[in-house]
């Protein structure tokens, strides 16, 4: 006997092996903080000097923090404000062509692409990646200006792993390119081999700090450089598929070097700016302490995190600045007339920073936005306590069965679910494997998924807002469960005035739908007085 997994099933079974609901964000006062932090920075832009163009790095590693901000934020005025900005910048990449620094704010475009599907909001940005895929570079990685004139011209230094690899992933998830996403994982993995110390689990700045040492004889790694890694590790992983051949090779540095990162903070609960010799520096990097939201978003989809990632996710301890009423992470917390907050300048020698050695009152765009990327992280740990470890169970996690699930049954269904083809209609069973694949997509970053579970639903949906044989004098309430595909994307931010429409109208069946004496919904208008428990899931949350 052959036994095939209907959608509607498929969609619990989904549900059920690995999409628990993400951490809910209170109102409560972290939140409350990150947004005076965003609207002072917002209000208070960098000069348009070298470093302060707003097209630049420093403010890209900026917008990263309000991006993630407007996710949980319950106002849309830093999605808006994300949005003026690259609008001010027509969406363009800043002017080098190959350097990885001038790739980092089209992560912010690309993010924003996802949310309205606009061509323009990619187009400059594919055209630069396209470019240099037709015109590549070699992997001389020399730091040497002398020796290698054009050095910056390749991700030669680690803090380019966070720059530039997560834009190249992006891409591919915007346009199912895999030559985007292939380049990102080779030359992560060039730059990797060259700069990684596989015996600290750390990585160079550069090579110009291959054989030097600190004052107590110490390798020279520096703490922020290792939190710009981090910070791209974890938006790598966020974006590279479960069953990608590189992907356990992530997750193994990952872990190496959370485990070896988290023994390295010290009694005030701080990284020091050279991270193995911290008695010769003074001065605390709030960079690396970005590491704490590093160490938490891939934490689900690595089966059994490490002790380590799993302390710097959720242990108070671990992340005492994080949790104490000082969690800011300066010496005082962020107010609307003090910039917040504030780290060491970029590109300084040893020298300067033991010149200078508090590097507090420094104002850098791209500290707060690593402090609120670090404060979404912390609000999520205070509303609930740690997930538990997640098993294994014939060699994967619960997570990479759904996507193995969702992965057959989307070659198996191909288009059958979209409108005009044999007998795909509007109704629960597709509804319900589409929201799962939807809520799927969101947890993995794999738009694939999101763009299956849509295209299944909004495919009925006319340019007029109607619904393809939908009548709402039916009144049956398992026609309302597509509707929630449509209301996942409304909440994601994209804007359709049909699909509005088509919510608003599912609510006005609900608000006329015929009730018992007792005040309970008929299922179906067919079936007069008729009660069914699969109505409670059908029509939440059009009641």
């Amino acid at each position: 006997m052959r036994h095939v997994c209907r959608p509607r099933f498929l969609g619990l079974a989904l549900g059920l092996l690995g999409l628990v609901p993400s951490f809910a964000v209170d109102q409560d006062p972290v939140l409350g903080l990150m947004e005076r932090v965003a609207d002072w920075q917002l209000a208070h832009p960098r000069s348009n000097d070298k470093e302060g163009r707003p097209d630049g790095w420093v403010n890209a590693a900026f917008y990263a923090g309000v991006m993630a901000l407007a996710r949980d934020s319950a106002s849309p005025r830093f999605h808006d404000a994300m949005m003026r900005m690259a609008e001010a910048n027509h969406w363009q990449p800043a002017a080098r062509p190959y350097h990885a620094d001038d790739f980092a704010v089209s992560q912010t475009y690309l993010d924003l692409y996802r949310q309205h599907r606009e061509p323009r909001m990619l187009a400059p940005t594919q055209e630069r990646i396209d470019w240099i895929l037709a015109h590549p570079k070699d992997d001389n990685l020399d730091f040497d200006g002398n020796k290698n004139p054009d050095r910056l011209d390749r991700w030669s230094w680690c803090d380019s792993l966070f720059m530039a690899p997560p834009a190249w992933a992006r891409l591919w998830q915007a346009t199912g390119n895999a030559a985007y996403l292939d380049f990102a994982v080779t030359k992560w993995w060039v730059t990797s081999d060259f700069l990684y110390d596989k015996e600290e689990h750390l990585y160079f700045r550069d090579n110009s700090l291959f054989g030097k040492a600190e004052k107590n004889g110490r390798k020279i790694f520096w703490s922020r450089g290792n939190g710009w890694v981090m910070g791209g590790l974890v938006r790598m992983l966020a974006l590279l598929p479960a069953g990608h051949p590189a992907r356990p090779r992530f997750e193994q540095q990952f872990r190496e070097m959370a485990d070896k990162i988290v023994t390295l903070q010290q009694a005030d609960g701080f990284w020091r700016s050279s991270l193995l010799d911290p008695a010769s520096w003074r001065g605390v990097s709030i960079k690396v302490c970005s590491i704490a939201s590093a160490s938490s978003r891939p934490c689900g989809a690595l089966g059994r995190p490490s002790p380590a990632v799993s302390t710097l996710t959720a242990s108070s301890r671990t992340c005492s600045p994080l949790a104490s009423p000082r969690w800011c992470l300066t010496p005082n917390p962020p107010n609307p007339s003090a910039s917040a907050p504030s780290c060491s300048p970029a590109g300084k020698s040893a020298a300067w920073a033991r010149n200078y050695p508090l590097m507090i009152n420094f104002p850098r765009f791209f500290a707060p936005g690593a402090w609120l990327w670090a404060g979404l992280i912390l609000a999520s740990a205070v509303a609930q306590p740690a997930a538990p470890d997640v098993t294994r169970f014939n060699g994967a996690t619960p997570l990479e069965w759904s996507q193995r699930l969702a992965d057959s049954e989307m070659k198996r269904l191909g288009n059958s679910l979209e409108a005009g083809q044999g007998k795909a209609r509007w109704d629960y069973s597709p509804g319900v494997l589409a929201l799962a694949l939807v809520r799927l997509g969101e947890r993995t970053g794999n738009d694939a998924y999101l763009q299956f579970g849509t295209r299944a639903v909004a495919s009925h949906v006319s340019a007029a807002g109607t619904i393809q044989g939908y009548k709402l004098e039916d009144y049956n309430i398992d026609n309302l469960p597509p509707g929630k595909v449509l209301l996942a994307a409304l909440d994601r931010g994209v804007k359709d005035e049909a699909w509005l429409k088509v919510v608003r109208m599912l609510r006005t069946q609900m608000a006329s739908h015929p009730r018992t004496s007792e005040g309970g919904f008929w299922h179906k208008k067919r079936y007069p007085h008729q009660m069914w428990l699969d109505g409670l899931y059908m029509a939440s949350p059009f009641l």
